[in-house]
This record gives C-alpha cells, sequence and structure tokens, in this order.
C-alpha cells in the first residue's frame, strides 16, 4: 500500500534542503506535485517503507515535516481511517489497483477483484488522491 503525503510548499522545499542530492528522500520530495487549492501544498504518492524513511529523516533534520508524514502513513495503516471492506480491482492487463469507483480508471470489464492487496502493491494515485480528499472532508 502506498502513502499519500501532503506538506504546504514551503515546509517541502525546506525539507528538500536538508536532504542529500542523491538520496532516496530528496528524489521522493522532488517528485511532489504542487497543489494550488486552497493554498500551495505539495503531494507526493510513495510506499509506506519510503514514507518511513522520509518521516526517520524528518525527525532528525526537520521536526516540523514530522507530522505531515505521520498522517499520511497513518491514513493507509489505520484501519479506522479507511472505509471497511474496500474492494480492490485492475484490470486483467494493468498493474495497479483501484478502490475507488468514482476513479476515472476504476474497471468494469476485465478485471480481477480482491479486498486486501499487499503493501508493495501499486495503487493507483487518483484513488488515493480522492481517499484524501473524502478523508479530509469528514475529519474537518
Amino acid at each position: 500500500m502506498n502513502a499519500l503525503i501532503k506538506m504546504p510548499v514551503a515546509m517541502q522545499q525546506e525539507f528538500l534542503g536538508r536532504c542529500l542530492r542523491s538520496s532516496r528522500e530528496y528524489e521522493i520530495l522532488k517528485n511532489s506535485v504542487i497543489t494550488h487549492r486552497p493554498e500551495d501544498m505539495v503531494e507526493f504518492l510513495c510506499g509506506v517503507d519510503e514514507a518511513k524513511l522520509l518521516l526517520h529523516r524528518a525527525k532528525l533534520f526537520y521536526p516540523a515535516a514530522a507530522s505531515c508524514i505521520e498522517e499520511g502513513i497513518r491514513l493507509f495503516r489505520e484501519p479506522s481511517s479507511r472505509p471497511s471492506q474496500i474492494e480492490y480491482r485492475k484490470t486483467i492487463v494493468g498493474d495497479g489497483w483501484h478502490f475507488c469507483p468514482d476513479c476515472t480508471q476504476w474497471p468494469t470489464a476485465d478485471f480481477v477483484s480482491s479486498h486486501e492487496v499487499s503493501d508493495d502493491s501499486a495503487v493507483c494515485n487518483e484513488c488515493l488522491v480522492k481517499a484524501r480528499l473524502t478523508f479530509t472532508q469528514r475529519h474537518h
């Protein structure tokens, strides 16, 4: 499973400056997407192990970013923060799992279905963003 990390652009830039350019942490932070609504935020998708790597780095060199990373990990680790009995689908020839029926890529034909996927499985970024938005709306 993947974690979707969201933080202010200024925080991402500060954190990026505290990572070695040759590090995996730098690469993850550098490949983030900036959203401009409602405020300038950075979002990036990474595996839970990569998120833990970022969290370790943040705790050592930029503690202000730690809570954003912890929230991204928590969202996809705690069963209470996910809908119960999620159905995951992927097309027979596809390699990415979907879990939001309102995703534009939600498979409706020639797909396999499961209620569980492994932590290292590829998950649709659109589904992750939709889940994050739903979670944020419910908890704010």
